[in-house]
């Protein structure tokens, strides 16, 4: 009697487990991530209804799975299931995966009771429809997989076998017609319904609400009535097996479609959540590595991009495993794991070019985090001034990516002596076609170096001076006095003549020069200017003013002034104030301004 007692506790205690995984344990999991997604704690943005649709489907698909597999395993344990049965065990449970998949994907994406949560652009009514479908889809492909299963195992006759294909494909013609049916009726109301709303916002009744209508509806008609017609044709020209297989894809590729749809709406939601500025791990990416906030969102668009482009390549493969192509494409791929041989001493290997991709992105982020520290710390506690600091951090930063890089190129196989073979075949291109960035990379380093003009010098380039705001690699940023900015190539800045008005001293000299008539009084004259460059308050004391006699000749003696400011960036308006003082100073001593006279001889007696 033990072993009869061992046998049904062990049957008990699977159905318990079982139905424990299926009911209580499912539908507890399924209310908590609604709760924790209708929470404050969840993620904002798109990613609440996406993740919550993940969730969903993968507590929809595993645990009822895993309930069928608990229980066989259990059957299993005390010998329950015979073994040319084995095989219709495994088809219950392949099954029952498929069919807890299709019930689960057709639960988070229609939502038919939580309109607000629903990634499909559908109304309730129709969601509510195509979920019944959906139901029976899930129904459907259990039972053709298990009758199927039965079948094979006991080796019944082709006939049989034939009446069997041909009632499951008959029922899946049934489905996709009574499906193709309700999206008829779904758009032809949602074709109603918009222009019903264009006739009312033509009369000025209307409101400007969008009406939803789903634009892959057309699509999926388009396919369901192919496949139906040649479902039809093919079953009554006797080939089931094709109407069957018809009637499977129809119904398989639409379920690789939508689930690539959420898996594609999902991964673009979490990359976009994870690199951003409000998100902890953005802020924490932000804080370690000093990048912008545009730079992270452009990080967090390109690794979405990517994922998206896994998704869509997978999807290609779930649909043409039917066809019998996946295996070709699989091993191309396995091939292109084991790398691309470029010559007898240099392989790319993914997994070492994924290496070298990291190394680099660690390698930047240090030589930042470097830089940082030298800007704000430790630089700012020494003595240099501010073009030095400027010069010392930028040819860090430039040494730190070139070892960067160094490291990057060896950690993806490539030695020193492939590293010059591939400097060789670029110096080439860059003998050519970048020669001028390369004049003006050295002459940026140059001028880092040696500093003719750096951060904060005030320079004359032609007609054109300003401050130096900033030393690029290819150029240099120079604000002028209409606070525009003025790109100027650093080749620019080595191979020509520039003016560096701050380089040895940073005064700036005003010169006033001047003619007044002979009979004018110089020294009081000369006292009063004295006087009115000293009570200037942008006049320097030293070098003091100085007014000179230049010249005395043609009736006129011409004055020569000269005051300092502090820099030569307030010399135009210290200068225009002391015309203006000249000018009063003139005025109160009527003391004319002479020009020079221009004497025309006239003659007035007629030619002979």
């Amino acid at each position: 009697l033990a072993p009869a007692y061992w046998i049904i506790a062990v049957e008990l205690l699977g159905l318990l487990a079982a139905l424990v995984m299926m009911f209580p344990l499912r539908l507890w999991l399924r209310a908590l991530g609604r709760r924790f997604a209708a929470s404050e704690r969840a993620p904002d943005g798109r990613l609440r209804r996406s993740g919550l649709a993940m969730w969903l489907l993968l507590v929809g698909t595993l645990l009822p799975g895993y309930a069928v597999v608990v229980f066989i395993a259990s059957l299993n344990a005390i010998g329950g299931i015979a073994p040319r049965l084995q095989n219709v065990a495994d088809g219950v449970q392949a099954a029952s995966f498929a069919a807890a998949f299709i019930a689960a994907l057709s639960a988070c994406l229609l939502v038919p009771t939580r309109p607000s949560w629903r990634l499909l652009n559908l109304d309730d009514t129709a969601a509510l429809k195509l979920r019944k479908y959906a139901w029976g889809a899930a129904a459907l492909a259990w039972f053709s997989t298990v009758l199927v299963a039965i079948d094979r195992a006991t080796r019944t006759s082709d006939v049989t076998t034939v009446a069997l294909d041909g009632v499951i494909a008959l029922t899946y013609l049934g489905l996709i017609m009574a499906m193709l049916v309700t999206l008829s009726r779904l758009h032809r109301r949602q074709t109603a319904e918009a222009e019903a709303k264009l006739e009312a916002q033509a009369d000025g009744l209307g409101a400007a609400v969008p009406v939803r209508r789903s634009s892959w509806l057309v699509l999926a008609r388009v396919a369901g009535n192919l496949a139906v017609t040649a479902a039809i044709i093919a079953t009554l020209l006797g080939y089931v097996n094709f109407a069957k297989f018809v009637n499977q894809q129809l119904i398989g590729g639409s379920i690789v479609v939508l689930a690539a749809l959420l898996l594609f709406k999902f991964v673009d939601d979490l990359c976009t959540w994870l690199l951003n500025a409000d998100s902890k791990v953005g802020q924490t990416i932000l804080l370690s590595t000093g990048l912008s906030v545009s730079r992270l969102e452009q990080a967090g668009v390109l690794l979405s991009a990517m994922l998206r482009t896994l998704v869509v390549l997978i999807a290609l493969l779930a649909l043409a495993a039917p066809f019998g192509n996946v295996g070709t494409i699989v091993e191309r791929i396995a091939a292109l794991a084991n790398g691309i041989t470029i010559n007898k001493d240099l392989t790319l290997q993914p997994g070492r070019i994924a290496t070298g991709v990291l190394v680099l992105l660690i390698g930047v982020g240090l030589t930042q985090l470097m830089q940082r520290w030298l800007t704000d710390t430790y630089l700012p506690k020494t003595e240099l001034d501010l073009g030095a600091r400027n010069s010392i951090s930028t040819i860090s930063g430039y040494v730190g990516i070139i070892l960067v890089g160094l490291w990057a190129l060896t950690a993806m196989g490539l030695d020193m002596k492939n590293l010059a073979l591939l400097a060789s075949a670029l110096s080439v291109g860059i003998g050519f076609g970048l020669q001028a960035i390369i004049q003006n990379f050295v002459s940026g380093l140059i001028l880092l170096a040696e500093r003719p003009v750096k951060i904060g010098d005030w320079v004359k380039l032609g007609d054109q001076e300003g401050d130096i705001r900033r030393i690029n690699v290819r150029s240099t940023e120079i604000q002028v006095g209409d606070k525009s900015t003025l790109i100027v190539p650093n080749s620019e800045l080595i191979t020509k003549t520039i003016r560096n008005m701050t380089m040895g001293n940073n005064q700036g000299r005003i010169q006033i020069q001047f003619a007044v008539p002979t009979s004018t009084d110089v020294a009081g004259l000369k006292q009063a200017l004295l006087d009115a460059y000293g009570a200037h308050q942008a006049v320097l004391q030293q070098p003091a003013p100085s007014v000179f006699i230049d010249s005395i000749a043609g009736g006129q003696i011409t004055f020569n002034s000269f005051a300092y400011v502090a820099s030569p960036r307030q010399v135009y308006g210290t200068r225009s104030d002391l015309y203006f003082s000249l000018l009063q100073i003139l005025a109160e001593r009527d003391i004319p301004l002479s020009t020079p006279t221009d004497i025309h001889l006239v003659c007035d007696t007629p030619p002979e």
